[in-house]
């Protein structure tokens, strides 16, 4: 009967891998029910940060959109009529001041506001091209004596000039771009680390 006997041997030989093939089947089920249950996590937090950021982003936007669309509608007569103040109101000033600070004009005031509107087509794509992710913090501090002046309002310049109005709405979007940039960037940057 030694055959019945090897049978007997190798069925036990089998139940005794297949026991281990379970076990090892459960461990890897219990893996990959903790790895899930991580990625879910991660995922579920992926998504709250990105939705954080488009929130905030959300409220600049427009602001932004609107500033950029309302360039688009200045004209170098708009800008040749603004720079041939001999003395501009005082809240035209105000707005060119701005620009200037923006710009990283080491002057403001009248005189150096006309040199730069000199040439007014170059002037309205410098406002065009202005780049609004890298204004740099001593900038936005100065700028914050103008954009929190109760006169500088866009509907309050436009009774003096609509280019001032423009303009006033561009650098006001300028800087409401910066505040919410700097909220933003944090949340972006662990984003991208929450990606990968």
């Amino acid at each position: 009967m030694p055959v019945i006997e090897e049978k007997t041997i190798n069925t036990q030989e089998m139940v005794v891998d297949l026991e281990k093939q379970t076990e090892g089947a459960a461990e890897i089920e219990k893996t990959t029910a903790v790895e899930e249950a991580a990625a879910k996590k991660i995922f579920v937090e992926v998504s709250s940060i990105k939705e954080d950021c488009e929130k905030v982003l959300s409220e600049a936007m427009p602001a932004l959109k609107k500033a950029l669309a309302a360039l688009d509608t200045l004209n170098k007569g708009d800008i040749g009529e603004m720079k041939n103040y001999a003395t501009p109101p005082e809240d035209l000033v105000l707005v060119m001041d701005a620009v200037l600070v923006l710009l990283e004009k080491p002057k403001t005031g009248w005189a150096e506001a006309k040199s730069i509107m000199g040439n007014p087509g170059q002037f309205i794509e410098t406002l065009q091209k202005y780049d609004k992710d890298k204004i740099p913090a001593k900038v936005l501090k100065k700028l914050k004596k103008y954009v929190n002046d109760p006169k500088f309002e866009p509907d309050l310049i436009a009774k003096k000039s609509v280019a001032g109005k423009s303009i006033c709405m561009f650098v006001l979007a300028m800087d409401k771009y910066a505040e919410v940039k700097k909220i933003v960037e944090p949340k972006e940057a662990k984003l991208a680390e929450s990606m990968k």
